[in-house]
């Protein structure tokens, strides 16, 4: 009884790493672009598409200013800040 134990808890590890590994190197973070409208559509280009080659990098410019402290970098001007009610904008 004690070995079936082990046995089936060796195959489900077996398993969810396999899993684990397979999603890393076949289903890792593909780069696409998803554009949501007001009516609650979506639309989604794939990193090789002629869409996605025009809008992708503005997007990652987009996050990359975004994701800087609060919107303190250099494209971000005081008073767009100070409009949005940022609570880092006097600051800096």
């Amino acid at each position: 009884m004690r070995r079936r134990l082990l046995t089936l808890a060796g195959f489900a590890s077996g398993a969810l790493a396999g899993t684990a590994v397979y999603r890393r190197w076949f289903g890792g973070s593909r780069e696409r672009l998803d554009l949501y409208f007001d009516d609650g559509s979506y639309v989604t280009f794939g990193a090789g598409s002629s869409e996605a080659a025009l809008l992708l990098p503005l997007a990652q410019q987009v996050l990359t200013v975004a994701g800087n402290a609060g919107g303190k970098a250099a494209g971000v001007r005081q008073q767009d800040r100070v409009a949005k009610g940022n609570p880092g904008a006097g600051r800096g």
